[in-house]
């Protein structure tokens, strides 16, 4: 008889099977493998083309892990001044969004601040490094030298909806003040 191959005479609860889940946690990404999530993220990311062909230190994906530490995805992030920016500020998860609709958006808007829905804001800042030191209530910047949007989130699950819904509401504003050009010139 082979001893690490359990016999018929087991108890089922002895013989070795799938994996046990412990009870759920309060938090559901609690249950997901951190390096899992974060490129899971940084796939969704590429398929909705928020990657621009320059990537590497300035965009992308940062998770923060129990203890403090981040993930970054991909790689290069590591160390970046993006990661410590981002870092700084001790948020869940940082993701950068570098689309077409942003840098449109970011050429046409002079203000400190985007005005956004539910009376939120979002600050226009200067520099990457910036970042370390933008206003964590507002779960979003933009990096004007970049053309960047960076939004951040309690829950990482949430996201690429939160990145979504701001780059609509700004297709939406450069779609109206084009709207209004539009009549203005009739």
């Amino acid at each position: 008889m082979d001893p690490l191959k359990p016999s018929q005479d087991t108890p089922a609860a002895a013989r070795p099977g799938p994996a046990r889940r412990l009870a759920s946690s309060s938090r559901p990404m609690d249950d997901i493998n951190p390096e899992v999530l974060v490129n899971y993220l940084y796939q969704q990311q590429d398929s909705k083309f928020w990657i621009g062909s320059g990537g590497g230190e300035k965009e992308g994906v940062l998770l923060r892990k129990k203890g403090g530490q981040y993930l970054v995805c991909p790689s290069q992030l590591t160390g970046s001044p993006f990661a410590k920016a981002a870092a700084a500020l001790k948020v869940e998860c940082v993701m950068t969004v570098n689309s077409r609709i942003i840098r449109t958006f970011l050429q046409w808007f002079t203000g400190p601040e985007v005005p956004l829905d539910n009376g939120c804001r979002a600050q226009v800042l200067p520099t990457i490094e910036d970042i370390a030191h933008a206003k964590r209530q507002n779960f979003a910047a933009f990096v004007a030298s970049e053309g960047l949007l960076v939004v951040w989130d309690k829950d990482a699950l949430h996201i690429v909806s939160r990145a979504s819904n701001i780059e609509s509401q700004l297709r939406d504003l450069i779609w109206k003040s084009d709207g209004n050009e539009d009549e203005a010139d009739e």
